[in-house]
């Protein structure tokens, strides 16, 4: 079977999209499948070629051309910043017309597209293989604990999300949360998965200085607020502890602020001094710092499944984890890992004073973590179930318009000449006035 998979993220990238679909193309290869990446050069020149690499056995096809012509075409319609909403629509329409072009040539049985952004809007459309959704954690979830901006940018991906939830062939969640979540929210069976993972073989991992760390964006919904709210609790009892936080920044804080400057301004005393905020690492530098970590948190308000779980457990890793995390449902609290209540910075800061005073109890969750992972996640039985959803989807699938309609009907309220107009004199009063 030859899967094409519709992402704006994948490795060297780094983050839990870029992480699923690094392990689920390898999975597919080694068990003789065709994988097809196709994404976005975001750093494209206009009329610049795309371009076709080959590497593992995995072909990666980035487009450039078409994606930095729409994407410079459907700028103007917008105001600059936010979600920028004209890289969604412009990613989905070079993605459609590629396939257009080449899913003969290609052979492409299904393809497969990330939930954020809906992109999977433009290319369910009859002339296309079928397409099913994954659900890594759509703006449209995310919304509900990070705070965003009501504007023309997030009306639009909303919109191009729940086009996309309502005209894919199948939708796929990788945790019964989310599988959950996701029935209530598009009112269609969802398909389970359990999610790709190459298990990692620790070659030095012993904690050093007794780090605490997280990995993962710099936002309200990863537990941004609550980690430096129960640092408060921490350090009454124990004021040698210091979290290191790892990841980008976002704008997702009180009043759309940037997380960073709200933690230094609302908790001085423990920003950059016992929460020590680091920069985005590669993949394998988080590996490197997981390995040498105590003891990882995964503190999230609400989380879809989180990546970081998995390498911390194959890394025989004590874990604390909320109960809101997605991956938590393949944990024992006590046995293999401490889950604790989401959004509560007592317990949170009850389970890391517990933990750091008990050096025997991480051992213990950590060698059960490593266990659980190595009996679950077997490569051929997961790579089987996927196939699996992909072979009954495209047997099942209903002839349609698909959504050319919708997505027709959305660009054409764009596009109206007066909008543009209206967006060209903004941005040249702001430029009279001195302003970036």
């Amino acid at each position: 079977m030859t899967i094409c998979i519709a992402t704006s993220n994948f490795p060297p990238q780094t983050g839990g999209i870029a992480s699923f679909y690094g392990h689920l193309s390898l999975l597919l290869h080694q068990q003789g499948h065709h994988v097809v990446i196709l994404m976005p050069d975001e750093n494209a020149a206009l009329n610049e070629e795309d371009e076709v690499l080959m590497k593992d056995g995995i072909t990666k096809v980035l487009l450039r051309k078409k994606y930095s012509e729409y994407r410079n075409y459907y700028g103007s319609y917008f105001p600059p910043g936010g979600l920028n909403a004209p890289t969604w629509i412009a990613m989905g329409l070079a993605m459609k017309e590629w396939l257009q072009q080449n899913q003969q040539s290609f052979f492409i049985d299904i393809i497969e597209a990330s939930d954020y952004g809906g992109i999977a809007s433009f290319l369910s459309i009859p002339s296309l293989p079928p397409v099913v959704v994954t659900g890594h954690g759509s703006f449209t979830q995310l919304s509900r604990y990070n705070v965003v901006k009501n504007n023309l940018h997030s009306r639009l991906v909303l919109m191009l999300e729940k086009t996309a939830m309502q005209k894919a062939a199948a939708i796929i969640a990788n945790s019964p949360q989310n599988k959950a979540d996701l029935a209530n929210l598009t009112g269609r069976k969802i398909e389970f998965s359990t999610v790709p993972f190459e298990q990692l073989t620790p070659e030095n991992n012993t904690p050093e200085n007794g780090a605490v760390l997280v990995i993962g964006g710099l936002q309200k919904v990863k537990g941004a607020i609550t980690t430096a709210e129960a640092l408060r609790f921490v350090d009454r009892e124990n004021n040698k502890i210091q979290i290191n936080w790892v990841g980008g920044d976002t704008y997702t804080a009180p009043g759309s602020m940037k997380m960073s400057l709200y933690l230094e301004k609302t908790f001085p005393d423990s920003w950059n001094k016992k929460l020590v905020w680091l920069p985005e690492k590669t993949n394998a530098e988080v590996i490197e710092l997981i390995a040498k970590a105590a003891i990882v948190l995964i503190p999230a308000e609400w989380e879809t499944f989180n990546y970081v779980a998995l390498e911390a457990a194959s890394l025989h890793k004590a874990i604390i984890i909320t109960n809101q995390t997605g991956a938590s449902y393949l944990f024992t609290h006590g046995h293999d890992a401490w889950i604790i209540p989401a959004n509560d910075p007592k317990s949170l800061a009850d389970a890391i004073l517990h933990l750091t005073a008990n050096q025997d109890l991480c051992q213990t969750l950590g060698q059960n973590a490593a266990a659980m992972v190595k009996k679950i996640f077997d490569k051929k039985a997961i790579t089987e179930e996927r196939i699996a959803i992909y072979r009954q989807t495209i047997q099942n699938r209903q002839s349609g318009t698909g959504s050319e309609k919708e997505i027709l009907e959305i660009l054409e309220k764009i596009t109206r000449p007066q909008r543009k107009l209206y967006f060209q004199l903004r941005a040249t009063i702001k430029k009279w006035a001195g302003r970036k």
